[in-house]
């Protein structure tokens, strides 16, 4: 498998050409489209949420990664074209805080955030077990809005199913990925890591899962600290759910088109 890899990049240089025009072209074919690294000021939102509004426009499925859990944020304000949208974020923090000294959209208030957009029918959240993105106020707010809580803890008692049948069946839906959601042991390059998080398996399980029930248009995944990762496990976690959530969205897009 690494001959192979060299050997494509070897083939791809002497074309004038990249691993990232090699995505690209098999993207378009798919219903997707790589739009490479967006360069953009902390504060400016609006580039992030116009990316996603240009790649939704071509038919395609963003597939975003990096940034901490912010970033969500403005790129669920780029899918206004496609209400009603069901958000499943995993995470082992819920992110309800209406404000964190003073900052409105911050990590710890994305989800809160995302409430408040009109294109947002629902919100299921799978993982949480960690303190700190919400005081008991900002739970209640949680709640009393409709968002759908499955603990890791109760993940663990109940499996995969009991976060699955929370999903919207038919949904258009945008996945928000915190790695964190992930135990420490199986990826501890995070910015929060937290005890009694969910497995490989049950993360995969989970994006296979709404798949099959739902129409997955966009795919987030956040907070990979690589400084703070240990043997690159965290990376390879990062990779394997880039991996799948792209396969899942290719695979769906061809069958619309079928």
């Amino acid at each position: 498998a690494v001959l192979a890899v060299l050997e494509l990049a070897a083939s791809l240089k002497a074309e004038g050409r990249t691993l990232l025009d090699l995505l690209d072209d098999l993207y378009r074919q798919h219903g997707l489209h790589a739009t490479g690294q967006l360069s953009v000021r902390v504060d400016d939102l609006a580039v992030i949420a116009d990316a996603v509004r240009q790649v939704r426009a071509a038919g395609a499925r963003p597939l975003v990664l990096g940034g901490d859990d912010s970033i969500p944020y403005p790129v669920l304000l780029g899918y206004e074209g496609d209400a009603p949208l069901t958000i499943v974020q995993i995470d082992a923090h819920i992110d309800w805080r209406e404000e964190v000294g003073g900052e409105r959209l911050g990590l710890s208030s994305v989800m809160r955030r995302c409430s408040e957009m009109d294109h947002v029918e629902s919100i299921v959240q799978i993982g949480a077990r960690a303190v700190g993105s919400a005081r008991s106020g900002d739970f209640e707010d949680a709640r009393a809005w409709g968002a759908q809580f499955v603990t890791a803890r109760t993940l663990h008692a109940e499996g995969v199913a009991a976060a699955l049948e929370r999903v919207p069946s038919g949904a258009r839906v945008v996945i928000d990925f915190d790695l964190d959601a992930l135990d420490p042991s199986v990826a501890p390059g995070v910015i929060g890591p937290a005890p009694g998080g969910l497995s490989m398996a049950q993360a995969i399980g989970l994006l296979h899962g709404v798949a099959a029930k739902a129409e997955i248009i966009g795919f987030c995944l956040v907070e990979f600290a690589p400084e703070r990762d240990v043997a690159g496990l965290s990376g390879l976690a990062a990779y394997r759910l880039a991996a799948n959530a792209l396969g899942l969205m290719s695979r769906q897009a061809v069958a619309s088109r079928a």
